[in-house]
């Protein structure tokens, strides 16, 4: 019916430009529909790259094409729209593809469509070399015949096959997304293999942390999210770790760069609703950050 494709279309358009979280179906059972913004063009570009990735996401609903939980159940268009769109638009004007590893395929997803997420990057990452991670091997093989997507099988949690996914595919990424299991050792895991194989200027993806604050792992209740806290403590006070700085502070400092050492090319911890990025130094913020340690407070 052509009055609710429209209303439908409308409130998609409202929820992107207002911020409000829309269903994956409505009651009535349609997907919603994006719609042109007026005045579009005059928005923000992250204003713009956000509604590109939600109707990317939502572009082949009327065909009954799944949608992507990251628009549905989550606003991961947050972080997407901050730091993958333009990152995409800037390696692609450096005259290469942008090269992506995303972890899960949602294979084992009690509720959801399986490989919505794989259907998004095509659409929103034209040209890019995309590489998906998933454990269950038949679902991932059939799902990748089906779309311009390389795939690799195994278990996150097992250090020698991330390892592994590093050599099939030669490591140089610009972005790596874990959407995979969620638990905090697959989380950690995955992220200390796979960091070094980040590009400088890289951004590293986590989502779904709810589910890492809920679930500590092992006697130290270890949690990916104390981790991100303490990176961010970290960062927030570098200077309190210099040596002369004697203070309690400092003692604090020190003592949370133990627990949860950081890798020292971290540029930014950005954290949103449900997840987070980690940003990786370009050479020039490396040479950059070496020069201001050198100045006095």
């Amino acid at each position: 019916d052509a009055a609710l494709t429209t209303r439908s279309r409308r409130r998609l358009a409202e929820a992107v430009v207002h911020g409000r979280r829309m269903p994956a179906r409505f009651a009535n059972g349609h997907a919603p529909i994006p719609l042109q913004i007026s005045g579009q063009e005059s928005a923000t570009p992250t204003a713009r790259a956000t509604y590109e990735f939600v109707e990317a996401a939502a572009r082949g609903s009327h065909l009954g094409e799944p949608i992507s939980d990251k628009v549905t159940s989550h606003s991961y268009e947050t972080m997407y729209a901050q730091f993958l769109t333009p990152l995409h638009a800037s390696v692609q004007a450096s005259g290469r593809r942008l090269k992506l590893l995303e972890i899960g395929m949602g294979c084992d997803m009690e509720r959801g469509s399986p490989g919505a997420s794989t259907l998004l990057w095509t659409r929103l990452l034209p040209g890019a070399e995309v590489w998906q991670a998933e454990l269950h091997g038949d679902c991932a093989k059939a799902l990748g015949s089906k779309l311009p997507v390389r795939v690799l099988v195994g278990d996150q949690a097992d250090p020698a096959v991330v390892r592994e996914w590093v050599q099939t595919t030669g490591g140089g990424f610009d972005a790596i997304i874990d959407d995979g299991g969620h638990r905090n050792d697959q989380i950690k895991t995955s992220f200390d293999e796979l960091w070094p194989a980040l590009l400088p200027g890289g951004v590293y993806f986590v989502e779904d942390l709810h589910v890492s604050r809920a679930s500590p792992h092992g006697s130290s209740q270890f949690t990916v999210v104390d981790r991100l806290h303490s990176w961010s403590e970290q960062l927030l006070s570098s200077r309190q770790t210099r040596k002369d700085a004697a203070t309690a502070a400092n003692h604090r400092a020190h003592r949370e760069k133990a627990k949860h050492p950081m890798p020292s090319d971290v540029a930014f911890v950005f954290v949103q609703r449900d997840a987070a990025v980690v940003g990786k130094l370009t050479s020039a913020g490396r040479t950059a950050q070496q020069a201001h340690l050198k100045f006095l407070d």
